[in-house]
């Protein structure tokens, strides 16, 4: 999923990783653009948006509030190809798992010719555990090609989406031109950091209690893939919800029955504190109007061992101005509690 480590960051940052050394296109320059569904529902803007290489990286049930449902968020992503030439420019697909019938069938026959896929061959592959690696394969190459992703990715960038979304960013690379040596790619791969407020791991307290920062996380899907990075130590997670949370069509549900199952305590805030509560099973009493006073219960709760987890999987403007800006209160909180101090609103 699109989460932590954008394809577009793990882009610009292995174009710096590799600048000047074994570029077969003489010196080509490329620009990576993270682009929102919002933005590709600009008709205007369509027959002008012509990626040479492009990636859908996944497809859930989000933005209904916008889109109206599943169906309308795909034709939005699906836009994304409406001026690529099939056969030509490179479009890449999610994983089978994380995509949705729809989606296929709004891009159409045209649009996926030569299409890749991700999570298959040709497209591009992960294998983690022992000697960690991504394969990548063109649909034009005879075999694909393997990068080791080193012994501290995925300590650095945890969770297999991170492992995929670096393979994404690899074959968009190549579809572009750029024909880097092996040892360049993993070098680039091996300095690899998650950008803020995606899993970020803010560090440990006095008390040995860690704190993870994953305030981009904005709906279920991606709170499910932040618990799921955590492995075993899921059981010893204080898991922070809240925010302003996205309504489901016309269910009236925010869809996180069972997303809290088997962490060790779930502390809900906000606007749809109440709701988030009611659809988790969180405990009586821990649930507040405030992140401030969510946080400081969280704090209270968590002993030596244990991870404090916001990843909210809710809009942050019922308090703030964006996810960044609440990822950054949260840093800031976190900062002062390491201090020793009590943060205050």
């Amino acid at each position: 999923p699109l989460t932590p480590l954008p394809a577009s960051d793990v882009c610009l940052r292995l174009r710096r990783g590799v600048r000047g050394e074994g570029n077969g296109t003489g010196g080509l320059d490329c620009l990576a653009v993270e682009v929102s569904s919002y933005q590709l529902e600009i008709e205007s803007c369509r027959d002008l948006f012509r990626p040479r290489a492009a990636a859908i990286l996944n497809l859930t049930d989000d933005h209904a509030e916008r889109h109206g449902g599943v169906e309308g968020y795909a034709r939005a992503k699906a836009s994304l190809a409406h001026a690529m030439r099939p056969g030509v420019d490179t479009l890449v697909l999610p994983r089978e798992s994380e995509s949705h019938p729809c989606l296929e069938a709004t891009l159409g026959e045209g649009a996926m010719d030569g299409a890749v896929r991700m999570g298959a061959l040709p497209g591009a592959t992960a294998r983690l555990g022992h000697g960690a690696s991504i394969r990548v394969q063109l649909p034009w190459w005879h075999d694909p090609r393997e990068f080791s992703l080193g012994e501290t990715f995925l300590e650095r960038c945890a969770g297999d989406h991170n492992a995929m979304n670096a393979a994404a960013a690899l074959i968009l690379c190549f579809a572009l031109g750029f024909d880097w040596p092996r040892r360049r790619v993993e070098a680039a791969l091996d300095a690899l950091e998650p950008p803020p407020h995606r899993l970020e791991r803010l560090g440990v307290t006095g008390g040995g209690v860690a704190y993870v920062n994953d305030s981009k996380a904005t709906n279920a899907d991606s709170v499910r893939v932040a618990l799921e990075s955590l492995g075993g130590a899921r059981a010893r997670c204080v898991l922070m919800l809240g925010g302003r949370g996205k309504i489901l069509g016309e269910s009236g549900s925010l869809g996180l029955q069972g997303l809290a199952d088997g962490v060790k305590e779930v502390v809900c805030f906000g606007e749809s504190g109440a709701k988030i509560a009611e659809e988790v099973g969180a405990r009586q009493g821990l649930v507040f109007s405030t992140i401030a006073e969510a946080l400081e219960a969280a704090h209270g709760v968590a002993e030596e061992g244990d991870t404090v987890l916001l990843s909210p999987a809710c809009a942050s403007f019922d308090e703030f101005g964006s996810f960044e800006e609440r990822g950054e209160w949260f840093r800031r909180a976190f900062e002062s509690l390491r201090e020793g101090r009590k943060r205050k609103m």
